[in-house]
């Protein structure tokens, strides 16, 4: 299920899950870095925007008011 809100999310693209971002050496050097990459594009970005809008509508005005935080986007 996080997978596919996450997809919703990055506008359709499914990204390959990753742990990390960086890797540091104890001088803060950076010795690996991990970058999103995209493993499939799973919806067309506008389905992806319109479910994300009914996803926020959701919290915002229906069935999920009481998900809803003060100053914070929430969608569900």
């Amino acid at each position: 299920m996080a997978m596919v809100v996450s997809a919703i999310a990055n506008d359709g693209k499914l990204m390959r899950p990753r742990l990390v971002e960086q890797v540091k050496d104890r001088d803060g050097r950076t010795v690996r870095e991990v970058k999103p990459k995209v493993e499939n594009e799973v919806m067309k970005p506008g389905t992806a925007r319109v479910l994300s809008s009914m996803m926020s509508d959701v919290v915002r005005e229906g069935t999920g008011t009481a998900a809803a935080l003060a100053g914070i986007d929430v969608a569900g």
